[in-house]
Order: C-alpha cells, then sequence, then structure tokens
C-alpha cells in the first residue's frame, strides 16, 4: 500500500506558512528525497509530518536569520529543543489536528530567536 498524501499535504501547509514555497516546490523537495511514492509503513511515517520536516526549515530560515554565524550552529541540538519546547506546550495534537501552523510557527520562532539571541551573547 503506498500513500503519502496527507504527509504532502501537510508539508505543502508547513513549507508555504514557513518558507512561502508553493505546492511545485514542495513536491520537488519531497522527490529529491523519494518520498512521493513510499510504502505506509516505511520508516518515515514513524514521525508526525511536521517532524520530519522541521529540519529542514529551521535550517532554511536560520541560514536566512543568521548569515555567517549559521556554521556554528549545532542542528541536531537546535531542532530537538525545537521540538521539546514546542511539544512541552501540551496542545501539538490540537495544532495538528486544526492545522494552525501559524501557531506552530510563532512557537518556533520563539524558540529560534531565543537560540540566536544566545549565540549573541
Amino acid at each position: 500500500m503506498k500513500t503519502t498524501n496527507s504527509y504532502l499535504t501537510t508539508w505543502e501547509e508547513l513549507f508555504r506558512v514557513f518558507l512561502g514555497w508553493s505546492k511545485e516546490q514542495t513536491w520537488q523537495w519531497a522527490e529529491e528525497r523519494d518520498w512521493i511514492e513510499v510504502d505506509v509503513y516505511d520508516i518515515i511515517y514513524h514521525d508526525d509530518p511536521q517532524v520530519l520536516v522541521m529540519g529542514h526549515i529551521i535550517g532554511q530560515i536560520l541560514e536566512k536569520q543568521l548569515g555567517d554565524k549559521f556554521e556554528h550552529i549545532d542542528m541536531l541540538e537546535l531542532i530537538l529543543r525545537v521540538r521539546r519546547e514546542v511539544d512541552a506546550q501540551n496542545d501539538m495534537e490540537c495544532i495538528i489536528k486544526s492545522h494552525d501552523w501559524k501557531l506552530y510557527k510563532e512557537r518556533v520562532n520563539s524558540v529560534l530567536e531565543a537560540y540566536e539571541a544566545n549565540l549573541s551573547v
């Protein structure tokens, strides 16, 4: 059984809200990772769709914001921090069900701003 429709739909929304991407850009990104036609039992489906793309989104945002400082970032640590702090709000399930990605973006940006402020210290 093959499907990615719910994941692709979520990714389209996330990339549009966070990075201003078109549907075509999102599909190209997914195609580059061979995530268009994958088995529903494949490894990528053990995580929610937003978890799978946040590393890329965070990287894109920070590269624009930080310029030269970007190369000094521990991306894995930052992605885990975003996931912990955003998920700690205890209403991620409501955000996912309502697809309120603007609220999710606000939460992620808040964590990134704090991280960026710490880099400046």
